[in-house]
């Protein structure tokens, strides 16, 4: 088996200037002109301060004895399904570890997994945190461990549900699932794919939480079970990857889904008339709607900018982003 190679021959662009502060921290103020006898207006303008609303996404990962079968390597040769799964993890959350909180649950459980190959852990491995990437990945089985052990997938998706549950519900949640077959009914009664697509249907319909699946390997491809699974989670379809380029590919489109557009002011300002939105220098309108897809919408009560589709866009491209207070002189 060859070594796992480095899929990543791009880098991508990054996002979510953080609120335009100066080096020393404090957002610059801006001198508004003076009035019409060429005195001062005693009126500052200012930076807000804000965040990016970051969504909170999950990794359910099989760590079953098929993920030692091979899959086709980019630099040829081959390598273990969970080699090419572990170097696209590593990717995505170098890639996008600034714009989405990663968490992780692996069944089953590798510790558990030589004696019992059904066990799942309660709780997850690590939950849903901004600049995931080094502990998350100290938790996660390395590249070149020896996945062993069935595939109790409903226990899995439920320690995930659990975990998001308790998460932040005003922000995006889901989950990601990862296997190369579908749920394994050795592993007890409630291991079937019909309560595990219920339990997602609720995640979807009570909690508002969305779950994808991605099939790995030519054997999970048109598995019945992950496909009843990605229906109730609110997809339809599994994401389908037989090497690693298209396992890549499956799960940077998902992630990139969820990246968010909305900006959360420090502290709420009543006044939206004196709010101004500048992205890449041009100040963008405020609007009642995102129809036109230009613009952005401000709930005064919350501070939570909402960008509309090319607003957004430009945003995520990772131009500059900066909101400003100005007050009105009297």
């Amino acid at each position: 088996m060859t070594a796992a190679p480095d899929l990543d021959d791009e880098t991508d662009s990054e996002s979510g200037d953080e609120g335009g502060f100066d080096d020393d921290g404090e957002a610059p103020k801006l001198d508004l002109p003076a009035g019409d006898e060429g005195e001062e207006s005693g009126c500052e303008s200012e930076l807000f301060s804000w965040d990016p609303i970051l969504p909170q996404l999950v990794f359910v990962l099989d760590h079953s004895g098929s993920m030692t079968a091979s899959l086709p390597s980019p630099l040829g040769g081959t390598w273990s399904r969970w080699e090419a799964l572990h170097e696209v993890v590593r990717l995505t959350l170098e890639r996008r570890e600034d714009e989405v909180e990663f968490g992780l649950k692996i069944f089953p459980t590798p510790f558990l997994a030589e004696s019992d190959g059904c066990a799942v852990t309660p709780g997850v491995e690590y939950p849903p945190t901004p600049n995931a990437m080094d502990d998350l990945l100290a938790v996660m089985p390395p590249a070149d461990s020896s996945p062993v052990g069935a595939t109790p997938i409903h226990a899995g998706i439920q320690a995930a549900g659990e975990a998001l549950k308790a998460a932040d519900a005003s922000r995006p949640r889901a989950i990601l699932l990862v296997a190369d077959g579908g749920i394994s009914a050795s592993c007890g009664l409630s291991e079937n794919s019909t309560d595990a697509a219920s339990y997602l249907a609720s995640l979807r319909q009570v909690d508002g939480i969305d779950s994808y699946v991605v099939a790995v390997g030519d054997t999970a491809t048109d598995n019945e079970s992950l496909e009843t699974l990605a229906i109730a989670g609110g997809q339809g379809q599994v994401f389908e990857s037989t090497d690693g380029a298209e396992l890549d590919a499956a799960i940077g489109e998902i992630v990139d889904s969820l990246r968010s557009c909305e900006l959360q002011l420090e502290s709420p300002y009543p006044i939206p008339e004196e709010v101004a939105l500048h992205v890449d220098d041009t100040e963008v309108e405020a609007v009642a709607d995102c129809d036109s897809g230009e613009g952005y919408i401000y709930d005064v009560d919350t501070g939570r900018m909402t960008l509309c589709e090319q607003t957004c866009d430009a945003y995520l491209e990772g131009v500059n982003v900066e909101v400003e207070h100005f007050c009105q002189p009297g």
